[in-house]
């Protein structure tokens, strides 16, 4: 997860494609609209033929509404062949967290 406090609102497929330049291919982004700020999650799917492994997850920007702010987030589950059951219920989660990060437009004082 990284918060990027200059990501202003707007500019959406330039934020995406900096996310996809990040994972090192293309995403299909839903779009989500949450209280506040709106959520653009990718499923991410890639094989590594030399350990015989599937890596699995979900990539997303977060983008804060209301103000100046943004998060990149990746969620990541590595799994051996003939674990879609176990894929989709985690991957399921994820999401579900994904949804849950909100932005806080309150001022924190400085101590």
């Amino acid at each position: 997860m990284k918060y990027y406090g200059y990501f202003n609102p707007g500019d959406v497929e330039t934020k995406q494609k900096s996310l996809e330049d990040k994972v090192g291919f293309s995403l299909e982004f839903e779009e989500v609209a949450g209280n506040g700020q709106t959520y653009y999650i990718a499923p991410q799917k890639e094989e590594k033929d030399t350990i015989n492994e599937l890596i699995y997850g979900l990539a997303a920007y977060i983008q804060n509404e209301n103000e100046a702010g943004g998060i990149f987030v990746f969620y990541t589950i590595y799994c051996e062949a003939d674990c879609d059951e176990t894929k989709e219920a985690e991957l399921e989660k994820a999401r579900d967290w994904l949804l849950t990060i909100q932005f806080s437009d309150e001022e924190v004082e400085a101590s």
